[in-house]
């Protein structure tokens, strides 16, 4: 007979927190200002890259600065010593397309002259028409603009057709 005193061990069960809200997916044109990102929990919130493996700051928002194409912020939260699921916000940041216009901008009473756009893949005229190179034959002199879009951002140009007295 061996005796051995009784030892009780008292376990406290942690619940995992869930993942913190890190917010909505967005796309940007480059050269619009970028929103911050905020993480919303009941813990510590965590940012990490897309490998998640650097970690980006422990604050609830978190100011990015994305390359272009797409980049993915996970956002995680931690409660005592539980670390929650993450949660993901995808920043896409396209291009912006440079509109351009080109031709002969001064003309006589009479004349025709063609203003062609470039920069984009789809184009919106000032008078309306959607063709990269328009004829234009104005008895004053006038402003025509264009909207130049790449499907994802849009820039927009203008130019002043003078139109000069026959001699």
């Amino acid at each position: 007979g061996c005796k051995s005193a009784a030892t009780q061990v008292d376990i406290t069960i942690t619940p995992q927190p869930g993942a913190p809200i890190a917010g909505s997916d967005a796309q940007y044109c480059s050269g619009d200002p970028i929103a911050d990102l905020i993480a919303v929990g009941t813990g510590i919130e965590w940012w990490s890259d897309q490998a998640l493996t650097v970690s980006l700051g422990t604050n609830d928002t978190l100011v990015i600065s994305p390359g272009m194409g797409t980049t993915i912020y996970y956002a995680t939260q931690t409660t005592g010593t539980c670390q929650s699921t993450y949660d993901s916000v995808i920043i896409i940041l396209n291009a912006t397309p440079a509109a351009v216009i080109a031709g002969t901008t001064t003309i006589c009473v009479g004349d025709t002259t063609t203003l062609t756009a470039s920069g984009g893949i789809s184009y919106l005229w000032s008078p309306f028409d959607t063709a990269a190179s328009i004829s234009v034959n104005p008895v004053i002199t006038t402003i025509y603009a264009v909207v130049v879009s790449n499907g994802s951002c849009s820039d927009a140009d203008s130019v002043t057709v003078t139109v000069n007295s026959a001699p």
